[in-house]
């Protein structure tokens, strides 16, 4: 949850759990963006084309929803 709505960012970076690899890749690792960006890019990007497609526009929580299914989430939901 604290990635996905407010992460805590420590030295421009978000905390890894474990192990040595941030340092051996350190390209491959998350990179902790705040919702705003995300909630901006909906707005601009995503929901404009929803609509035109005769769909309905994301809302917020739907938005929360998607990045913690496709981010810290996803291995509880899929257990």
């Amino acid at each position: 949850w604290e990635f996905v709505v407010a992460p805590v960012v420590e030295n421009g970076r978000y905390p890894e759990r474990g192990g040595d690899f941030r340092k051996d890749h350190p390209d491959w690792c998350r990179k902790a963006e705040p919702l705003s960006l995300y909630e901006a890019k909906m707005a601009r990007e995503v929901n404009p084309r929803l609509v035109k497609a005769g769909q309905a526009p994301l809302i917020m929580e739907e938005l929360v929803a998607g990045r913690m299914y496709t981010g810290p989430m996803y291995e509880k939901y899929n257990a």
